[in-house]
């Protein structure tokens, strides 16, 4: 891993946001006063990588690390591994208790391979091959365990620096190199005990063995060919079987094969409803027939709902003539009234005229009268203003209330008859509506009943057309019985079709049952013809099997018993080669003897080979023990001073310092502020970073 470029803000004494380049810097130097952040730069590489600052001794805190003042601190390092490039992102944020570290990344190339602070934690350990313990101790020296170092006791010296490098892998090495020891010698123990087992393992044993297998070889040779002719007679033996099995397999086929009784009962029950419903099918196409014509007939008749209304028509039209009639001898009668009326209304305008101008005369003569007596001479005159010079003379004029009695008696028989003449004006007009809606009634009715026949005519159509609806009803009503009864017929010829059937079923699986011995084939339309010839056939059939089964039955006991001959035979010859038979097959004794045998030969020549493995195995077990015990004592303790080890001489250094060497300068961006201590010019030991 290479550094490249560090960027840091809110990060302890770096308060404002400051950039470090590594670029091209193959071994540096960071110098300045206390508090100026050198530590902090190597404090902020580790917590960039894995998230903890190795100054403060606990992973977990982190709080410290913030500016004061600062709500965050930010941390950003590129580094390089081989020709890829890195970026390690990590935030600090303050909580009101502690801090949190959740918000971290690790680019490769611009792009994001691992998000949050466990994460980018574990993907650094992967990619540097070290956890955050094993980077503190091997590449990054905490600050102040130098000092310590150099002004400790040599015996703390000794622990811290065991504890700084880890020296405790030789002591654990030790361990290992006796464990090893002691695991090696029992296992050279337990392969010593297993080559004691295998002492039988001997060459003569094998040559034993061997001859053993020739020897069975041999016999099964001679087995086979003894066992040609036995399987001769199996063979035969087994076809003779065979057929006595089969001849008899077909008896038991036939046995029990018979017709079922009452076929003839039901044939004859068929033929007798199948001629019923014939019959019946008939007698419903006459009844069919006689409904069709009568249907026929009808509708060559007017509907009778149409004759009913064609009836009241008639009727209605004779009423309506009679209203009309008298419509009309009431609106003349209702004329005549009205003609009078006018009469006397005539008289009654004139009289009331009359009386008004007789009323109105005497009304301005007893009103001039009634004035002259109030005219004073040389006065005005109130109705023209003029002055009066004489005062004239007027007779008193008639009686004013007699005219207006009069006027009142000519108005109130001028309203009488008023009233009078429009009464029976609106009379009139009412009986002049209704005699127009009363004629045109009539004209409509006139127009519906005229081209119809007439009420006789109507009437007797009627009566024809009843008498057809009643024909028809009846003929129907035959119809439905026939439909039934012929139903009825249907029903029990599906009955005996079933029963049919049922037969017929059982005939073809009486006869499928025995199909494979080539039974005659049915007619189909008889059944008792065909139950009756495939019975009798198989009483010939049955016949004929007796006699094969019987004489195949023979030739297997004669096969049998030469059989028995030649195996005795052989058991002997194989019994005295030491094996034994019992129920198997011969040949498959010998076969299982010679396996048996072969496998114990396979076995002695394992146990050889392995007697001879496990000999250098345990050979290579007692070397290593060696080894083991030798490593164990050479990293043990002195005897002088307890808790040193004897250094091997492939762990020794040499370790120069070449103050010549020359530190190329890290330019740093900003200058932080020092916020930790007061800058100081006394030197301090400086932070090394490889």
């Amino acid at each position: 891993m290479r550094p490249e470029r560090l960027e840091l803000s809110g990060f302890t004494a770096f308060r404002e946001a400051t950039e470090i380049d590594f670029t091209g810097a193959d071994l540096f130097a960071l110098t300045g006063p206390t508090g100026s952040g050198k530590s902090s730069i190597i404090d902020a590489i580790v917590f960039a990588l894995y998230g903890s600052v190795p100054r403060y001794g606990d992973r977990r805190t982190v709080e410290p690390v913030i500016t004061l003042g600062k709500v965050e601190a930010r941390i950003r390092f590129d580094f390089t591994i081989g020709d890829v490039r890195y970026t390690a992102v990590r935030v600090v944020r303050r909580l009101k208790r502690g801090a949190t570290t959740a918000e971290a990344r690790l680019e490769r190339d611009g792009t994001v391979v691992a998000s949050g602070a466990d994460e980018v934690t574990d993907a650094v350990q992967g990619l540097l091959g070290l956890s955050y313990d094993h980077f503190v101790k091997s590449v990054v020296l905490p600050q102040g365990r130098f000092a310590a170092f150099l002004h400790d006791k040599p015996t703390d010296r000794q622990k811290l620096l065991r504890e700084l490098l880890d020296l405790g892998v030789y002591e654990r090495v030790r361990e290992r190199a006796r464990d090893r020891k002691i695991a090696t010698r029992q296992k050279a123990a337990m392969l010593e005990a297993r080559i004691a087992e295998l002492a039988g393992a001997t060459d003569e044993a094998e040559a034993d063995a061997v001859g053993r297998v020739g020897d069975l070889e041999a016999l099964l040779k001679v087995v086979e060919q003894a066992t040609e002719k036995i399987v001769t007679l199996q063979t035969d033996a087994g076809a003779w079987a065979r057929q006595a099995k089969a001849a008899q397999a077909e008896l038991d086929l036939l046995e029990g094969l018979e017709a079922p009784g009452g076929l003839d009962e039901l044939a004859s029950k068929t033929v007798t409803v199948r001629q019923e419903r014939n019959k019946a099918e008939e007698a419903l196409n006459v009844v069919r027939e006689k409904c069709r014509q009568v249907e026929k007939h009808l509708e060559t008749l007017p509907e009778l709902a149409d004759l009913e209304k064609l009836g009241e028509a008639h009727q209605a039209f004779a009423r309506a003539e009679r209203r009309l009639a008298q419509l009309v001898a009431r609106s003349a009668e209702a004329r005549t009234g009205v003609v009078k009326a006018a009469k006397r209304l005539e008289t009654a305008q004139a009289a009331l005229k009359d009386a008004k101008a007789s009323a109105a005369a005497l009304r301005r003569a007893h009103t001039a009268h009634e004035l002259a007596t109030t005219l004073r001479t040389g006065e005005p005159c109130p109705v023209c203003n003029r002055t009066v010079e004489a005062i004239p003379h007027r007779e008193t004029p008639a009686d004013l209330e007699g005219a207006l009695t009069t006027l009142h008696d000519a108005e109130q028989a001028h309203l009488g008859a008023q009233r009078l003449h429009a009464s029976l004006t609106a009379k009139l007009e009412a009986l002049t509506a209704q005699e127009a809606v009363a004629a045109r009634e009539v004209e409509d009715l006139r127009e519906r009943i005229t081209g119809r026949p007439d009420e006789e005519e109507v009437a007797d159509l009627r009566r024809r057309v009843t008498a057809a609806q009643d024909e028809l009803r009846a003929a129907r009503a035959a119809e439905q019985a026939a439909v039934e009864s012929l139903g009825s017929l249907d029903e029990r010829t599906r009955r005996l079709d079933e029963a049919v059937q049922d037969a017929r079923r059982r005939f073809d699986t009486a006869r499928d049952r025995v199909a494979a011995l080539g039974p005659p084939a049915p007619r189909r339309d008889d059944l008792l013809a065909d139950w009756t010839e495939l019975v009798t056939w198989a009483r010939h059939a049955s016949d004929l099997r007796t006699r094969t089964a019987r004489e195949a039955a023979g030739k297997v006991t004669a096969a049998e018993q030469e059989l028995d001959e030649h195996r005795r035979a052989l058991v002997a010859i194989v019994e005295e080669a030491g094996l034994s038979v019992g129920d198997r097959p011969i040949r498959d004794v010998c076969v299982d003897a010679i396996a048996t045998a072969k496998l114990g030969l396979d076995r002695l020549r394992a146990e050889r080979a392995q007697a001879a493995k496990l000999t250098v195995e345990a050979k290579e077990q007692r070397r290593v023990a060696t080894v083991a015990g030798a490593l164990e004592q050479h990293l043990g303790p002195t005897g002088s001073k307890p808790g040193f080890w004897r250094r091997p001489s492939w762990i020794s250094r040499s370790v120069r310092t070449d103050s010549s060497m020359s530190c190329p300068r890290v330019p740093i961006r900003s200058k932080p502020k020092a916020v930790d201590s007061p800058s100081s010019t006394t030197a301090t030991p400086t932070d090394a970073v490889p």
